[in-house]
């Protein structure tokens, strides 16, 4: 939802919480760099969803409570006061005050706040006002059960690191089964100045005491006056990538953070009209010190307080609109390369010595609005976002929040908590510079709302859970009649009544497919060209991409009837590197969806099967673990020499050099299209389509049965003088048995063993004849490709092809030339035995609406178990509506109904 509703936030009580071990009081002095902080506090909060057990649910505040005492045994500057010094500078008083703790409750749903718009959702509403004291923590739960976790902190006493230092500790703290690694250091000698000082003059052009500023302007608060708004974006991997490349120039390529603050330092010029495009435009960004001062001394990297510097730029705003992304970069790059040294930042601290006790600013934060517009760029890419586990799981979403009042406006760009890539961008800027950023650049500016971080989690990569052997793995002949197409295998769960099972299953899937992808390593692996340009994988064990997903849905609201709606681009992962890629997706009802996408070139269904079996035993503590080891002999489908090829080949097979050109596509609204849908078919309708298609005492098969009735049925959509047109159905062939010989090692071969034979038959004829006819021309053009010579033929045949791509001709069957579609029989899918170990899936289906224009149709058995079978169709929509009309007795449409 893009916009949220009004709400209320009630406070439930207040406390405070001080540290768990008593502490010395002290004093404890900034240091130079804390003191060119002004007095203002930052927010930061985190967003959980509601854990399904309720006796974690009710003690939330008590674990945050608990786990915060502790930690600010540790973070003790936090427990304390700000006070004045004898020259009126602050220091903290470390006397363990304590810190203000509210527990509230909003009447509001997670899914229901606008997280786009804070000024909206959180400020003052869900991150606490802080009156006394360092830091202020509140806890709101939501009506929903989630629950709201946010602080506001001073700081004059501390940075976003050391703030991020303390999140994670004080998570830790709270959740037993997380390790406390870092201990804070306050040891703020590290930040002395030296004696003599040593100033570039280039800190006079970056700082100022702010004696020498002029008396802010008088504020006019009309109606028509621009004003600073605080909005939440998030923007895409791939938008970052383009936008990274045009401001890369001349082999020198730019990092994502200036290539971004580049591409928004152009947009905020953009946004002046008029006589303004004379004036200056600063933008600066906020560079970390510690790193720079570290010389190899770690207490750096844990160091508590304030190590920044603000280096900017100011260009004129006519530059800045006229001049291309990579010039901008480059000045990006020039400013901040003067303030990323060690020698800038002992300067630095020299500078402030130097004009001790008056307070000193960074003059980009004092830039008046008359001067020209100004903003900073503060990097959160290191915001620990996934790391505030307080037990009850990773936040689904976190932000910093720094309405921070002055003139000029601040940005920082986090990664976004689902993991893919893409960042979350805070902006508090002018809402005219705002509403230009979205006009001009709303394809990379998206307003952050529920869906988007529901809808993808989180993003990883799996890789088997032992070290490999690079290696690289030809494909084997048969391997390369396929095209590059991927194929998709999905199963429904239902809700498991165990909330600690519930929330282990994205665990459970990723721990097994990691031990899975040891013996199934092609998998893990990526697809190549070799030397004459023909695919090989790549064994390098890149891994698997695995997203974890949820969908606003309940499983009993899906249309599995109709994948094109409910699964296609949702539910099954659209695979965008390596072999395999899957996505786990949690439904609203608790129920699970888990779907994998393929690639054909690397493996049929026997092979995805094999794995899926073994996947599901890894996870499933109570299966035995007699896995079929794959095999990826290839020398098992080597060529002979000589080949000895059979001219049927011919008639089944092409090279790809041979093929016409594609036709033209007309994409008008008249046009008949390819589409998806799932039906079940009845056991009993089965026997009667057997029976019919039986005759003189020679019974065919189930299979045969079926195919020689949908093919009358393709036929019988045409009408017309489309009836002299022919239909073509091809039936794929598994040639595993066929070329076994008593070789165990083909029952469990790794890769592409198939075949399609087809039969080619006038329309008119095959609506005239009968069901058995048809069933024995079935049997007839199956015959020739059931054996080990055709199998090994058709390895002799590609060899002689080599390099150039062979290809099925039922494949690249034009629409001129009449309907033409491939069955393939799915009836080893093992769907039953595809248990995690939260239960047997209560459906599952391959998924293949592979973009050619032939229909493709797999039968598979119904997870009911009492004989029925589920057909998933890929067709024409005017050959289903023929289907259902003449055969909607036998074709039933899938239901979660049935199913249940």
């Amino acid at each position: 939802m893009a916009g949220g509703r009004e709400f209320k936030v009630s406070t439930r009580e207040q406390d405070v919480v001080a540290a768990a071990l008593p502490l010395q009081e002290h004093r404890l002095p900034p240091s130079n760099l804390d003191l060119l902080l002004p007095p203002v506090d930052v927010g930061v909060f985190f967003c959980y969803k509601n854990h399904s057990g309720p006796s974690v649910a009710a003690s939330r505040v008590g674990v945050l409570k608990k786990g915060l005492a502790q930690a600010l045994v540790t973070y003790y500057a936090f427990s304390g006061e700000v006070v004045a010094n004898s020259v009126g500078e602050p220091e903290i008083l470390c006397n363990n005050r304590g810190v203000d703790f509210t527990e509230a409750f909003a009447d509001v749903e997670l899914k229901e706040l606008n997280l786009h718009n804070p000024d909206e959702s959180i400020e003052g509403k869900l991150v606490p006002n802080k009156k006394h004291g360092i830091l202020a923590v509140q806890a709101t739960e939501l009506k929903c059960g989630g629950i709201v976790v946010a602080c506001t902190f001073d700081h004059c006493i501390a940075d976003a690191y050391s703030a991020n230092m303390f999140l994670v500790s004080w998570a830790k703290m709270a959740n037993s089964e997380s390790p406390v690694t870092m201990v804070p250091s306050f040891r703020h000698s590290l930040l002395n100045p030296r004696r003599p000082g040593q100033i570039h003059p280039s800190l006079n052009d970056l700082y100022v005491p702010v004696t020498s500023l002029p008396p802010p302007p008088k504020m006019e608060t009309n109606d028509h006056e621009d004003r600073l708004l605080s909005r939440i974006y998030y923007v895409k991997a791939e938008q970052l990538v383009k936008v990274q490349a045009l401001a890369s120039s001349s082999g020198c390529e730019r990092s994502k953070l200036v290539s971004f603050s580049a591409f928004l330092w152009k947009m905020v010029a953009g946004s002046e009209t008029g006589n303004d495009v004379k004036r200056s435009c600063k933008m600066g960004i906020v560079v970390d010190g510690r790193s720079r001062l570290a010389d190899g001394n770690d207490l750096m990297s844990s160091y508590f307080g304030n190590v920044l510097s603000i280096p900017f730029g100011s260009k004129k705003i006519q530059a800045l609109n006229e001049k291309s992304l990579n010039w901008v970069a480059d000045e990006v790059h020039e400013f901040l390369e003067s303030a990323v040294t060690k020698e800038h930042f002992l300067g630095l601290i020299d500078w402030v010595e130097a004009h001790r006790p008056v307070p000193c600013m960074a003059k980009i934060c004092c830039s008046g609005s008359e001067e020209g517009p100004a903003f900073v760029v503060s990097s959160g890419q290191r915001f620990p976002v996934s790391e505030v586990d307080f037990g009850w799981g990773a936040p689904l979403f976190g932000s910093y929040h720094f309405s921070w009042g002055g003139s000029a406006g601040y940005v920082m760009p986090m990664p976004s908590p689902v993991g893919n890539g893409d960042w979350v961008v805070y902006m508090h800027m002018l809402k005219g510079q705002l509403d230009v950023i979205e006009k001009e650049a709303g394809h990379v500016f998206n307003p952050l709302t529920f869906d988007y971080l529901v809808s993808t989690r989180k993003q990883e990569v799996v890789a088997a859970a032992l070290p490999l052997q690079e290696h690289w793995l030809p494909l084997s002949n048969l391997d390369l009649l396929l095209p590059p197409v991927d194929v998709g295998v999905f199963f429904c769960y239902k809700n498991h009544n165990s909330p600690s099972v519930t929330a282990a299953r994205v665990g459970v899937l990723k721990k097994a497919l990691a031990q899975a992808l040891v013996t199934y390593y092609a998998f893990s692996g990526e697809v190549v060209a070799n030397s004459v340009g023909e695919p090989e994988i790549l064994c390098n064990n890149r891994g698997v991409d695995f997203t974890e997903a949820f969908a606003d849905v309940e499983l009993k609201e899906l249309n599995l009837h109709n994948p094109d709606e409910s699964i296609e681009g949702k539910l099954v992962p659209n695979k965008k590197d390596g072999v395999l890629a899957v996505q786990a997706t949690e439904l609203k009802c608790g129920g699970m969806v888990v779907a994998c996408t393929f690639d054909h070139r690397i493996a049929d269904a026997y092979s995805t099967n094999m794995l899926l079996v073994s996947w599901a035993k890894m996870a499933n503590s109570k299966s035995p673990l007699t896995n079929k080891v794959p095999s990826f002999r290839r020398s098992l489908l080597n060529p002979r020499r000589p080949g000895q090829i059979h001219p049927s080949l011919n008639d089944m097979y092409v090279p790809v050099t041979s093929l016409p050109p594609p036709p033209k596509r007309e994409t008008n609204g008249h046009e008949d299209h390819l589409i998806s849908r799932i039906y079940y078919v009845a056991a009993e309708q089965l026997i009667k389509l057997q029976a019919l298609a039986s005759s003189n005492g020679c019974k065919r098969s189930k299979l045969e049965s079926f195919c020689a009735f949908l093919w009358k049925m393709v036929a019988g959509s045409e009408t017309g003088n489309d009836v002299k047109k022919l239909c073509k159905m091809g039936i794929v062939v598994d040639g595993r048995s066929r070329l076994a010989d008593g070789n165990d090692l083909m029952s469990s071969y790794f890769g592409n063993v198939l075949s399609i034979p087809f039969g080619s038959k006038k329309i008119q004829e095959l609506n005239e004849k009968s069901l058995n006819w048809v069933a024995d021309e079935v049997h007839e053009f199956l015959e020739c490709a059931v054996t080990k010579e055709h199998f090994l033929g058709l390895i002799d045949w590609v060899e002689a092809h080599r390099p150039v791509p062979g290809l099925a001709k039922i494949y690249c069957n034009g629409s001129k030339e009449g309907p033409a579609f491939v069955v393939s029989s799915g009836q080893r899918f093992p769907v039953s035995k595809v248990d995690f170990g939260w239960g047997a899936p209560v459906f599952g289906s391959y998924h293949f609406p592979w973009g050619g224009s032939s229909g493709y149709v797999m039968p598979m058995p119904s997870p009911v178990g009492n004989g029925d079978w589920v057909v998933y169709m890929h067709m024409l929509k005017g050959q289903l509506d023929v289907i259902e009309k003449k055969a909607g007795h036998v074709f039933k449409p899938l239901t979660i109904g049935y199913l249940m």
